[in-house]
This record gives C-alpha cells, sequence and structure tokens, in this order.
C-alpha cells in the first residue's frame, strides 16, 4: 500500500548542542534549484552528496516517494558553495533506476565501492522482502550502472525474513565498521531498530554475514519507529557513533564507545539532548510523545528523516543533511511533499 505522512508542525528556527557530542549546528537551510526549494514528490526526500560527473563538484542525489526513484542534481556552483538547476534521474541498465515505493520509504540512495573496482556503486533499501537493491558501478565521470539486484544476504538465502517486521523498511549505509578495509552494512527499520552486518568478505569480494542488533549499553538500540541510520564520527574522536533518523522527526546520536564495538552510549536527541525512550515496540503514542519534546527546537516539520553528511561548504567540518516527509498546507489531505536542509557545524 502507498500512503504519504502526517500533517507538518511549524518550523521553528534554533541552532542546536548535541548533548554527549560537542557538536553546534547553525540554523538550518533548505536546498533550493533554480532558486525554489527542491520539493520530493510524495516526500520521504532521501538526499546523498557526491561528485557524481567527476567534475571536482559535490552534487546531490535525493531518493523520492513517487515511483521510488532518485533525483541528480549537479553542482553549477562551486565545491564551496553549491547551486542547482535541472535535474535527470540516476539511471541504471538504461533506465531509471527505481524500487517499489511502499508505506515510508522509496529510494533512499547510499553510494560507496562495494566490490572494489574502484568504481562507485549505489543501494536503495526498500518496504517489502528485506531486499536491498543493488546497482553496479560500470563507468564514472558521470558515473553508470547496471539493472538493480538483490544484494546477497544469509538471511534472503534461507528464507528467514519471511513474515518478518525486522525486515521491512530496510534503510541501510555503509562504512567501514571493523577496520579491515572492506564495507559493512548498518541499517534500519519500520520499527526503528539498528543492525549491523559484517563483511567477512574483502574489499573486491563482499560477502555479509547474518545482522546483528546494535545495542546500546547491552540492550538492542531503539528509535521511535522508521529509523534511518548513519554511522559517522560525528564527534571527531576516532570512533563511529551514530545518528539516526526517526519518524517523530528527531535525529538520535548514539556516541561510538571505542572502534569496532556494536555497544554504543544511550542515545540522545541533537536537538534537545533528551535521552531516547523508544521501548521494545513503538507506537505513534510514543512518537507523538517524543515530537512534543522538541518543542519550539524542532527545526523542520514532517516526520520520517533521512540523513546525510556532507562538509557542505569545505571547511574541512562534516555538515548534517536532513531530507523529510510532510503535508503541506493544501485543499488536497493527500499532498505529501519533502525538502532537504542543511545544518552547517559551527
Amino acid at each position: 500500500m502507498i500512503s504519504g505522512c502526517m500533517s507538518a508542525i511549524g518550523v521553528m528556527k534554533s541552532a542546536a548542542q548535541a548533548s554527549n557530542s560537542v557538536v553546534k549546528l547553525a540554523p538550518g537551510f533548505k536546498i533550493e534549484a533554480n532558486g525554489k526549494p527542491i520539493a520530493a514528490d510524495i516526500g520521504h526526500a532521501a538526499p546523498f552528496m557526491i561528485d557524481f560527473d567527476g567534475d571536482g563538484r559535490k552534487d546531490l542525489v535525493m531518493g523520492e516517494f513517487k515511483e521510488g526513484k532518485a533525483r541528480v542534481y549537479l553542482n553549477v556552483g562551486t565545491d564551496k558553495a553549491p547551486q542547482f538547476k535541472d535535474f535527470s534521474y540516476l539511471q541504471a541498465g538504461g533506465k531509471d533506476a527505481s524500487v517499489p515505493p511502499a508505506c515510508c520509504i522509496g529510494f533512499d540512495p547510499s553510494f560507496m565501492d562495494l566490490n572494489g573496482d574502484g568504481i562507485m556503486d549505489v543501494t536503495s533499501g526498500q518496504y517489502t522482502g528485506g531486499y536491498i537493491n543493488f546497482y553496479e558501478g560500470i563507468a564514472a565521470k558521470p558515473f553508470q550502472f547496471k539493472a538493480g539486484v538483490s544484494l546477497l544476504q544469509p538471511e534472503l538465502e534461507k528464507g528467514a525474513v519471511k513474515d518478518s517486521h525486522d525486515w521491512s523498511m530496510r534503510t541501510a549505509n555503509f562504512i567501514d565498521f571493523d577496520d579491515d578495509g572492506d564495507y559493512d552494512m548498518v541499517w534500519g527499520n519500520v520499527s526503528g531498530a539498528v543492525f549491523y552486518a559484517q563483511n567477512t568478505g574483502t574489499k573486491k569480494a563482499y560477502k555479509f554475514a547474518e545482522s546483528i542488533s546494535l545495542t546500546t549499553n547491552g540492550s538492542p538500540a531503539k528509535v521511535d519507529s522508521k529509523s534511518d541510520p548513519f554511522p559517522v564520527d560525528w564527534d571527531g574522536d576516532g570512533i563511529i557513533d551514530l545518528l539516526v533518523g526517526s519518524e517523530a522527526s528527531d535525529i538520535v546520536f548514539f556516541k561510538g564507545k571505542k572502534k569496532g564495538s556494536t555497544n554504543f552510549e544511550p542515545g540522545v536527541s541533537i536537538w534537545t539532548g533528551r535521552k531516547s525512550t523508544a521501548g521494545a515496540a513503538g507506537s505513534y503514542q510514543e512518537v507523538s510523545k517524543s515530537m512534543e519534546a522538541l518543542g519550539e527546537k524542532r527545526p523542520y516539520p514532517g516526520y520520517r528523516v533521512r540523513l546525510g553528511v556532507t562538509d557542505w561548504n569545505g571547511d574541512g567540518k562534516l555538515d548534517l543533511m536532513v531530507g523529510n516527509c510532510y503535508s503541506p498546507e493544501s485543499n488536497d489531505s493527500h499532498a505529501t511533499s519533502g525538502n532537504v536542509y542543511v545544518f552547517l557545524r559551527q
């Protein structure tokens, strides 16, 4: 079933400081194209910055819900001051790359060189079947990709994901989590959990182990439903942390304890410093409580945020990108949109 998002709550301007992360963010701004804010059709804006055409300037790839496609906005400004005009759709196998849009996820792009051939590949999760769609890169400047196939995972091969809620709405990002030179996978799901699949293969021949829960003080790490985990050394201490977007429009920071550890410090909101209260079974009552807790520090409208990290202005600091999903004021009760916000690190 295809659905949109809940009604928007007003945007509040705020600076932000992440408790435990010592990271201060300036008030956000919307990414524009042709002088107007970029708006994702039927919402679920999912941003990723990468030099797509090899000209030395970072470009924007934004997934959206409509038809499960991804837009490519080439940077016509500079690497330190990106500007965008028109977009084209991401191509794979000679046609628009797409995933089946359903419930709460469209195309959710993540770029990495998974097979070690020197060319970037791209993936996107989807709502059903536990699938991570893998598009192998076959050329660069600009990137070109093969048609999508399902990323090989042991649980899928065993048929273990059938009717399992844990495998619905998979949002996947990749990082060398265990510091062995290849890409491992961190992924979220519809219930707000966060999982880790170690790559036990090699840089040129990936092989994922069965997924395990990432934990905080020994208990599964969770947010208020529909998690989008982004693994990154956010506080610059050399240890991988987690930034996790949620249904409640919040972003929860889980500080890494030590290199390679799957156990993290308890999660806190980067906007309020509030400790994450997500329990074993998320509910819309808990989502509402978390949204209310944001109060005047709520920096964008909507629900269900997707995250990206980039050095937007070339100052050597990692900045935060947030894609949202919201229902603008409209006579059409089914109208849903989504923007991408940038929060510069101060």
